[in-house]
This record gives structure tokens, sequence and C-alpha cells, in this order.
């Protein structure tokens, strides 16, 4: 059975090539992904989603920070997490490999605050993920194309059903942690 999680910008050819190639180039001891935006600001259409307004930043936007990281940095181990005033969260990640990453998140910061950006250190220095163009319709044809090969016997895609299992793992070990204010420890 194929199966696709639709995190949008892992489609889009000039991130999935930059994370391929930090992959392979590996040596890497941390990393910090900022998703940190307003959605509130009248006219947004995501502002009005009951959803993302009880969810906030770790359950919108944690998913696609997370999906950058473990590619590169392997599975997560352990996770500890904090959360503040603007929906603010702070979540630490141990990899399986030993290395660290943080994530900030928000949906809700002062448009001045508003950034995004990953960022890779290790071996070969600190590389920085490239910007791109908000292209939802190119992704979704990457994503829609990978589907299609994979039902028709093609490779199992990078971003699946068992991808998406993992990823929601880490983001309820995020809550727990930052409910608890302990370190949740992942099997893997």
């Amino acid at each position: 059975m194929a199966s696709i999680v639709f995190f949008t910008r892992r489609f889009m050819p000039a991130l999935a090539g930059f994370l391929d190639q930090a992959a392979v180039t590996g040596g890497w001891v941390e990393a910090r992904v900022d998703h940190v935006g307003t959605i509130y600001d009248e006219g947004n259409p995501f502002g009005s989603s009951p959803w993302r307004r009880r969810s906030g930043g770790l359950w919108d936007v944690g998913p696609h920070a997370v999906a950058l990281v473990v590619p590169v940095l392997g599975a997560v181990t352990a996770v500890t997490a904090m959360s503040g005033d603007h929906d603010m969260t702070h979540v630490l990640l141990r990899h399986s490999a030993g290395a660290i990453s943080t994530l900030t998140l928000s949906l809700d910061v002062p448009p001045a605050a508003a950034r995004e950006e990953a960022v890779f250190a290790g071996e070969a220095g600190v590389i920085v993920a490239p910007d791109q163009p908000w292209e939802p319709t190119d992704a979704f044809q990457v994503a829609l194309d990978q589907l299609l090969a994979a039902a028709a016997g093609g490779p199992r895609p990078a971003m699946d059903i068992r991808f998406g299992a993992e990823v929601t793992a880490v983001l309820a070990a995020a809550a727990e942690a930052a409910n608890t204010g302990r370190t949740v420890t992942l099997d893997r």
C-alpha cells in the first residue's frame, strides 16, 4: 500500500536536494529550525482555524520542522520542551547518532519577530537551507508523482505514513515534555 504525508516544503526540489546533500555529507553535531510567524493578522485564512488556535505552533508548524531534521540527523531518541507566551514553544531533540537539534515554533509572534530558517552545523561547517518561494501547487505535484510511482510498485516515498507516525510520536513527546517539565525518551 502506498502512502504519503504532505510536508509541503519537503517536496520543493531545492529543499529536498539540500537535505539529501546534508544527509550524505554527515558529521552534523547540531541543527536549529526556527519556524516562527503570525497567522492572526486580519485576512490571513489560517488564523480563523479553531484547530490552529487550540493546537498552536507545536502541532501546526512543528511537523514541518521535525521533517527537516530527522532525515539529516536520524531518529529522535529523547525530547524536552518548554512553552511560553505567544504560543512560543522551544523543543530540544536528541538524535540517534548523538546530534542535538532545537526547534523554535510559534504562530503568534509580532510580525517583526517572524522568521523561518533551518541551519545545520558540524564537521563540514555551517549550512543554511535555501530560501525558496512558497509554491504548494508544485510541491503537491511532486508528492502526487511519488505517490503514484509507489502505487505502481516503485520506491516507497520517504515521507510516507511511517515517517508521519514517527513525526507524530516526536510531537506527542514534546507536548508531554512541555506539560510535565521532564525529558521524554522515545523507543528506537
